[in-house]
């Protein structure tokens, strides 16, 4: 039920965006690379930046019952008229969350 649930609202903010200005859609998603939401957010044509350079470093991760679990839940999305030059997860014990830090500049004179 949750995953329909960010779909809905991702899909409700984007509504809200003007297409032609550079955009950035960060933060929890609360679900990983292929989630509903974070899927629906590359289908509008943004491009997530953590994959593009880190394929597999988890961005949360907690203990329940002695049992670990980690997940990619946190995204930073950009539109086509940005570009990504490098992104990375900072790896910090002080929170469940490991900060995603991604470098974003303009897509003019792209390569």
């Amino acid at each position: 039920m949750t995953p329909g649930v960010r779909r809905q609202e991702i899909e409700g903010l984007l509504r809200q965006l003007k297409p032609d200005l550079p955009t950035l859609v960060v933060g929890d998603f609360n679900e990983g690379d292929g989630g509903q939401a974070v899927g629906f957010v590359r289908h509008s044509g943004f491009t997530d930046a953590l994959p593009e350079f880190d394929r597999k470093s988890s961005t949360w991760q907690g203990t329940y019952k002695g049992l670990h679990f980690s997940e990619r839940a946190d995204h930073v999305l950009y539109s086509p008229v940005l570009r990504c030059f490098d992104a990375r997860v900072v790896p910090e014990r002080a929170s469940d969350h490991d900060p995603v830090i991604a470098t974003i500049g303009s897509a003019v004179g792209k390569k």
